[in-house]
C-alpha cells in the first residue's frame, strides 16, 4: 500500500484519502490542512488516519486488542485470496458431499467480521459428521476456521447448524460461508466488489446446490460511517435481488440488528441509529425476516475483549438466536410430502 520510498508524497496521501474515511467514519478534513502547510509535519495526521482506517477495513486489531486476544486459541492463516477469503486446505478435511433433499440446508452466510471467522475457535460440534463446509465446488469438515469467509479464528455457523440438525429442522447442513471482516453494506451492493464475488459463489453453488437459508450478519462498519438508513436499505435490496435471481427455489433471507463493534468516545454506540433503523425497516417491509437482534442479545460479556467479536458463549448465543428463527419459519411453512427440492451433484 505504501510506496517503498521514505517520503510519502502529498498527492499519493490524498489519492488513497478520498477513497478512505478515519477509522471514525470522519472525512479527512485534515488533507486540506496538509495542502497549505510547507513540509512533512503535516502530513502525519494523514498517514495515522490512513493507516488506521485501513486497519479498520481489513478488520485488523490495534496492538492492544491483539494482545487481549492472546487468550484465545487461533491458527496463522497461510492462504487467502485477493478478498482476504481463507483458501488454506492444510488441515481441513474433504468429504463427500451430501445431495440435497428437502431435509438438507443449504446456508450461505454474508456480512462481516462477525459472521466470518473472527471468534474464540473450538474444535469440536455436535452432529459433526452431518454438518459441511462447502468451497470452491467441493465440501470439507466444518470445523472453524471456515473456507470462504475471512478471518482465522472461530464462527457461530457450525453451532447454528448442529443445532438446527438437533432441532429435526433438517438433517444435514451445508454451510457456504462469504463474509468478509470490515465490509460496509456498499461493498455488497449492486457495483460493490463483494457483489460480484458473491455472484461468483452463487454461480458456483448452483451447480451443485440451492439455497434454502441466508444469513446476514453486518452493520458495524455503517454505524461507524454514519450510512445513512436510505442507503443501507438500497443497497441490501440490491444484494437480496442478486441472491434471488440466483435461486431458483424459494430462500429464506435472515436479518440481524447489528451495529455494536468498536465504539469510541468520539463515536460513541447508541441503540438508535440508521444501521439499526434501516434494519429494522426491511424486516417490517418483508425484505427479509428477522434473525437475531445482536446489539441486544451480544453483551460483552459474550464478546472477546475487544468489546465486538464473539467469544464461545457469544457464538452458542447467535447460534441459538438463529436456530430459533430459522425453526419457526419452517414451522410456519412446512413444505408439503409432494415437495422435493432434491438435487444431485453433477445432475
Amino acid at each position: 500500500m505504501w510506496p517503498k520510498t521514505k517520503k510519502i508524497s502529498i498527492s499519493a496521501a490524498i489519492n488513497v484519502a478520498i477513497s478512505l474515511r478515519c477509522a471514525e467514519g470522519e472525512k479527512i478534513d485534515m488533507v486540506n490542512a496538509a495542502l497549505r502547510q510547507p513540509g512533512t509535519i503535516f502530513i502525519i495526521p494523514v498517514i495515522v488516519c490512513l493507516v488506521s482506517s485501513y486497519l479498520y477495513k481489513n478488520d485488523i486489531p490495534l496492538i492492544s486488542q491483539a494482545r487481549a486476544l492472546d487468550h484465545s486459541p487461533t491458527s496463522k492463516m497461510d492462504t487467502t485470496d485477493e478478498f482476504r477469503r481463507n483458501t488454506d486446505l492444510t488441515n481441513k478435511t474433504q468429504l463427500s458431499c451430501p445431495s440435497q433433499n428437502k431435509r438438507t440446508g443449504i446456508i450461505l452466510v454474508i456480512g462481516q467480521s462477525n459472521s466470518a471467522n473472527y471468534g474464540e475457535l473450538y474444535t469440536t460440534i455436535a452432529n459433526q459428521s452431518a454438518v459441511f463446509n462447502y468451497w470452491n465446488g467441493a465440501c470439507y469438515d466444518a470445523l472453524p476456521p471456515l473456507l470462504g469467509a475471512s478471518g482465522n479464528g472461530g464462527s457461530f455457523a457450525p453451532l447454528l447448524a448442529s443445532k438446527l440438525i438437533s432441532d429435526g429442522v433438517y438433517d444435514k447442513v451445508v454451510i457456504v460461508s462469504s463474509g468478509i471482516g470490515g465490509t460496509n453494506v456498499a461493498r455488497w451492493g449492486a457495483g460493490g466488489d463483494l457483489h460480484a464475488m458473491l455472484r461468483g459463489v452463487l454461480r458456483n453453488l448452483a451447480k451443485d446446490y440451492a439455497i434454502t437459508d441466508v444469513i446476514w450478519h453486518q452493520g458495524e462498519a455503517d454505524f461507524i460511517r454514519n450510512t445513512s438508513s436510505a442507503e443501507y436499505q438500497g443497497q441490501f435490496r440490491s444484494l437480496v435481488a442478486m441472491i434471488r435471481e440466483h435461486s431458483p427455489n424459494a430462500v429464506d433471507i435472515y436479518i440481524a440488528i447489528a451495529s455494536r463493534c468498536h465504539a469510541s468516545s468520539k463515536n460513541p454506540w447508541r441503540p438508535d441509529n440508521a444501521t439499526t433503523e434501516a434494519q429494522m425497516s426491511l424486516v417490517a417491509a418483508g425484505v427479509a425476516f428477522l434473525g437475531v437482534d445482536s446489539d441486544e442479545l451480544i453483551s460483552d460479556d459474550r464478546r472477546l475483549s475487544d468489546k465486538c467479536h464473539l467469544n464461545l458463549a457469544g457464538e452458542d448465543a447467535l447460534a441459538n438466536a438463529y436456530a430459533e428463527a430459522i425453526r419457526n419459519k419452517k414451522q410456519k411453512t412446512s413444505p408439503t410430502e409432494g415437495d422435493d427440492i432434491s438435487r444431485r451433484r453433477g445432475d
